[in-house]
């Protein structure tokens, strides 16, 4: 089976990916495909049976939500003379989401509720929340500006050695007010403000009497080491839901709650939740010698992607490794065994 020939001397062969489209079609323009994946597995069949052309999947405008990571593997590769390309088509945009839409929203004071399943079965939870085609915001406190430690745990001493110390780079002393019996505290992370990066780190200890924090992870600077009275914010608890554009999602009920922007409608709202943290990889087998290559993604969005991280280690943006960074991006590099 080829598809339709784009017509040059190359001898290039065309897919088609349309959302109105049949994995069960020819994925010829006039019989497009479903969804990348199958055209990604046309495009490894021709390669097999017919290598040495060039191909190209031209991917018309709507969306196409991913059930897993779109993987390339060193058998989607093209050459130098023939490359494979994934491409929007020149009108309109192609996005490729990580995303599931949410609905069955009800009105509860100033919020809106509802309850998703996959969160409630322990299946899902999710970091990001997209109304509209906008990022929503992370239930956060202060709503604006920082609050501030009132220090480190302990005196820091010599700065260098501190640097090598892990207990100064643990927690932090809070000021009077800041810290509370949160309802789901294993949800609430910090963002800790150093000199030009920020850790994130989830709480495994409030002590209210002695106003001290400990962390699950360290960071990477000790606390205290750039300004005695670091910057830093609260997020993800629903005690912090207190203004319009915000959100938080229960762990363990299931509930996602939202404060709506003026004017936004939430029965006719567009609500997305991310369920995946890769959008695309690119699996090579280095050991091997084997690596993807001469393969082109051209045009495409790429929309709602998630982060997760190990509450163990250390989560910085000047420490996090560069595949975690470019995965910001819904692109993550990867060996075959990572």
């Amino acid at each position: 089976m080829l598809a339709a020939c784009l017509g040059d001397s190359r001898g290039e062969i065309a897919y088609h990916v349309a959302v109105d489209g049949s994995d069960e079609n020819s994925g010829s323009k006039a019989q497009a495909f479903r969804s990348v994946t199958r055209a990604q597995e046309a495009v490894r069949k021709l390669s097999r049976e017919k290598p040495g052309g060039s191909v190209t999947v031209i991917i018309h405008p709507g969306t196409y939500r991913l059930e897993e990571p779109l993987t390339f593997t060193p058998a989607d590769s093209g050459t130098a003379e023939a490359p494979v390309t994934y491409r929007a088509a020149k009108t309109g945009k192609a996005i490729l989401s990580g995303g599931m839409r949410i609905g069955g929203w009800k009105k509860k004071g100033k919020l809106w509720q509802t309850t998703i399943d996959q969160v409630q079965q322990g299946n899902l939870y999710f970091h990001h929340l997209f109304v509209n085609g906008r990022r929503a915001r992370l239930a956060v406190m202060p709503n604006k500006f920082y609050l501030r430690t009132a220090g480190p745990i302990r005196p820091l001493g010599d700065h260098q050695k501190a640097r090598r110390d892990q207990s100064t780079k643990q927690g932090f002393r809070f000021r009077e007010g800041d810290f509370q019996r949160w309802n789901n505290p294993d949800d609430v992370f910090i963002e800790l403000y150093h000199s030009w990066t920020t850790s994130l780190h989830w709480i495994k200890e409030v002590n209210l009497e002695k106003r001290i924090v400990r962390f699950t992870n360290p960071s990477h600077w000790p606390v205290s080491y750039w300004e005695k009275f670091e910057r830093y914010r609260v997020r993800n608890c629903f005690e912090a839901l207190d203004s319009p554009g915000e959100w938080y999602l229960d762990r363990k009920s299931g509930t996602l709650s939202y404060w709506p922007l003026p004017g936004q409608n939430m029965k006719q709202a567009e609500v997305i939740a991310p369920r995946l943290t890769d959008l695309v990889v690119f699996q090579g087998e280095p050991e091997k010698g084997r690596f993807v290559r001469h393969l082109r993604l051209v045009g495409l969005s790429f929309q709602h992607e998630d982060w997760d991280f190990d509450r163990q280690f250390v989560v910085d943006g000047q420490r996090i490794q560069p595949a975690v960074q470019i995965a910001g991006q819904g692109l993550r590099v990867r060996p075959k065994h990572p």
